[in-house]
C-alpha cells in the first residue's frame, strides 16, 4: 500500500516530465519556425518562373556573378541543358555554390559540380555544366540569404 508521501512524489515526479517534455517540445518548434524563417526559398513546385528571370537559352556558357553586395546576378537565369555555368566571384570573401535547400544541398547537384559546395576564391572563378532540366535554387553556403534560380530546358 502506497503511503501518501510517495503518491505524492510520483506525482511531483510525472509533473517534472512533462515539464521537460514540453520543453523539449517548444524548443523543436521555435527550431522549426526558425529554419524555415532563415532558409532560402526553393523554387516553386509548379516550375513557375518569375517574369525577370534572364533568358539565356542556346549559349553555349553562362556568367553567374557574385557581387560586392552578396548577391547573385542575374538572380534567375533560364539556360538550355548542356549550358556551362560561370560562378564569378567579385565579393570580398569565398563564395560556396550551394544547391538549395541549405544546409544539405540535396538539389540538383549538378550546380555545384558534383560537390557540396563548389568553392570560388574572392575575385575567382569556378564552372559546372547543367543537364537535367527544371527550375533548381543555389545559395551560397557561407551567406544562404544569398540565392538565386537557374531554369534548365
Amino acid at each position: 500500500m502506497e503511503t501518501s508521501e510517495q503518491t505524492q512524489t510520483n506525482s511531483t515526479n510525472k509533473s517534472i516530465k512533462y515539464v521537460v517534455l514540453g520543453v523539449v517540445v517548444l524548443i523543436l518548434i521555435i527550431g522549426i519556425v526558425a529554419y524555415l524563417l532563415v532558409a532560402p526559398k526553393a523554387a516553386s513546385p509548379s516550375g513557375m518562373v518569375s517574369s525577370d528571370c534572364s533568358s539565356m537559352l542556346k549559349r553555349e556558357s553562362v556568367d553567374i556573378t557574385y557581387t560586392k553586395d552578396n548577391k547573385f546576378s542575374p538572380g534567375c537565369v533560364e539556360v538550355t541543358a548542356g549550358t556551362k555555368l560561370v560562378y564569378l566571384n567579385q565579393s570580398q570573401s569565398m563564395l560556396q555554390v550551394g544547391a538549395d535547400p541549405h544546409p544539405i544541398h540535396d538539389g540538383n547537384k549538378e550546380l555545384s559540380n558534383g560537390e557540396f559546395v563548389l568553392e570560388v576564391a574572392e575575385g575567382g572563378t569556378a564552372s559546372s555544366v547543367v543537364h537535367e532540366t527544371g527550375t533548381f535554387g543555389i545559395h551560397n553556403h557561407l551567406n544562404p540569404s544569398a540565392t538565386a534560380t537557374v531554369v534548365v530546358k
